[in-house]
């Protein structure tokens, strides 16, 4: 991110930045030098997806979820003002959250579609109740503090509980009708896949933050 006239110029290239092909405004985390110990500084800019200097190159469809468009990116000395800088450090504060918040969010989102089809299909009251619980549980999970190692925890067991739930359950998809069962099916198998390695080494940490032993 050198200076230019005040400013900031912004060089460099994202393969898989999600939603970017129908996105109009792009988040880029953005390398600003190093800290005294030498370690990158970076900030989080936005930046207008049709400004000057800005590429985006849609990717073939990916087979996990392939209606979610992804992009690669291209920004060839995109010019932007301080006023884009969001404030604070660009890992500690968003890159470094990201992947918790994403988790739980996401996390959320497939729970209430379970949850719709459930109903809608009739399924056994005691999927439906389960279902209900694993979503409060994941609503409770987004008002917690996305950086403690209590939250990372908490997620990691959520998210093997409703795993188990959602595989338990798979049966009762028969019912649904065709198209809509074989995109769930589908998509259900990348959901514990995607990521899986970061979030198992964020499970550790987690635990090693709390003075615990790590184990499976």
């Amino acid at each position: 991110m050198p200076r230019a006239g005040g400013g900031f110029t912004l060089n460099g290239q994202k393969r898989w930045s999600t939603m970017a092909p129908v996105a109009s405004v792009l988040l880029v985390a953005a390398h600003d030098g190093v800290d005294a110990d030498g370690r990158k500084r970076f900030k989080l800019v936005r930046i207008d997806a049709r400004a000057a200097g800005v590429t985006i190159q849609r990717m073939p469809p990916t087979k996990f979820v392939p209606e979610v468009p992804h992009a690669e990116l291209q920004l060839v000395d995109v010019v932007v003002d301080s006023g884009a800088l969001l404030p604070g450090d660009g890992y500690a504060e968003y890159v470094k959250r990201f992947r918790t918040v994403e988790d739980i969010q996401i996390h959320g989102a497939v729970l209430g579609y379970f949850l719709g089809a459930a109903r809608r299909f009739a399924f056994p009251d005691t999927v439906v109740e389960r279902a209900v619980s694993a979503v409060i549980a994941t609503r409770v999970l987004a008002s917690l503090d996305p950086d403690a190692a209590e939250t990372h925890v908490a997620l990691a067991g959520t998210l093997a509980r409703d795993a188990n739930l959602l595989d338990h359950s798979d049966a009762h998809w028969e019912k649904v009708e065709q198209g809509e069962r074989e995109c769930w099916r589908r998509d259900r198998k990348g959901f514990g896949s995607v990521a899986g390695e970061l979030r198992e080494a964020r499970r550790r940490r987690a635990w090693e933050r709390l003075g615990g032993d790590v184990t499976r």
